[in-house]
């Protein structure tokens, strides 16, 4: 759990919700209310996808294992509905990461 506390802490910096409020609006324009989901919004999810990895896993990694993180990467997947009792927040910020559907309902 100490892990997700240090995501929370992480994601709730200042500087962190500024980067992705800023990516987010940059792209709003791009999408459509629809269903069809265009190759363009693939390139913009893996452009966000790229805060995760240079963001937070440069983060994470300064204090944890690489096992450590997979660890914790394999528990959350199975167990994500505990995570989101301690906060949906930071549960739904990282699906939209992992997940385009998620991603697109940003």
């Amino acid at each position: 759990m100490d892990l997700f506390k240090d995501l929370c802490d992480h994601l709730a910096q200042a500087d962190f919700q500024a980067a992705q409020s800023e990516f987010l609006q940059k792209h709003a324009d791009k999408f459509e209310d629809t269903d069809e989901n265009k190759l363009e919004y693939t390139d913009i999810h893996q452009q966000y996808v790229y805060i995760l990895d240079e963001v937070l896993e440069a983060n994470l990694k300064s204090k944890y294992s690489d096992d450590q993180i997979t660890a914790f990467n394999e528990h959350f997947q199975a167990n994500f509905k505990d995570y989101e009792k301690v906060n949906d927040v930071v549960v739904e910020t990282l699906f939209g990461f992992l997940d385009f559907a998620q991603f697109k309902k940003q």
